[in-house]
């Protein structure tokens, strides 16, 4: 049996070398990209960056129905709740006050479901922390059947389809999440001006709550 050539013998495994060396590469690209920080190109990209928004409303049950008593996250305004005629709303959270002063904040399912109109919020209160430093919101734990009842300082996580104007912003599968916050309850003209905080991230399945645009 007649043997090859050394020369041949490697010329023969180039293939096999080169594959080697491809998928040697491709492991040391992979692993530089992870230690410099680098993101999946093709995971999804914020557009908004979250936004610092102050509200003013009045206390649903008491005040006059010209008054805004809601507020509405995405579009960063105070409404008063209403039910669209296609049946959508223009609110995520509604604001009463109970018996005691304490400020109750509201799902739209316990203020319009009669009318047959539906959009998933909500809250659950985030214990430990300030507004200023809570900077990602849970992904579970929300209640969307109940009020959340605060006083002036607890922060508030929020998860909502986010009413825009037409109809929903998000899904229930991919959402968008805001932190609120009562900073003051003021007494004005018989009735009780409710000042609240927000921040907002528009960018639907992100959940950063943070300054800035959100990475995930």
């Amino acid at each position: 049996m007649s043997r090859l050539p050394l020369r041949h013998h490697f010329a023969a495994r180039r293939p096999e070398l080169r594959a080697r060396h491809a998928v040697v590469g491709a492991l040391l690209a992979s692993g530089a990209l992870t230690a410099c920080g680098g993101t999946d190109p093709f995971a999804p990209q914020a557009t908004f960056e979250t936004q610092l928004v102050g509200f003013q409303v009045y206390p649903l049950s008491t005040s006059a129905s010209s008054l805004p008593a809601a507020i509405s996250l995405y579009n960063f305004t105070s409404v008063r709740p209403i039910v669209r005629t296609n049946q959508t709303l223009n609110f995520d959270v509604a604001v009463d006050l109970d018996a005691s002063g304490k400020v109750r904040l509201l799902p739209p399912k316990l203020v319009v479901a009669p009318n047959g109109a539906s959009l998933e919020t909500g809250m659950q209160v985030i214990s430990g922390t300030t507004f200023d430093t809570f900077t990602r919101a849970p992904n579970n734990g929300y209640q969307f059947d109940s009020a959340t009842v605060v006083t002036p300082g607890q922060v508030v996580a929020v998860q909502t389809q986010g009413a825009g104007p037409l109809a929903a912003i998000c899904t229930t599968t991919v959402p968008m999440y805001a932190k609120v916050v009562v900073d003051s309850i003021v007494p004005t003209n018989g009735s009780k001006l409710i000042y609240l905080r927000a921040r907002v991230d528009q960018n639907c399945g992100f959940r950063s709550l943070a300054e800035g645009l959100p990475s995930s």
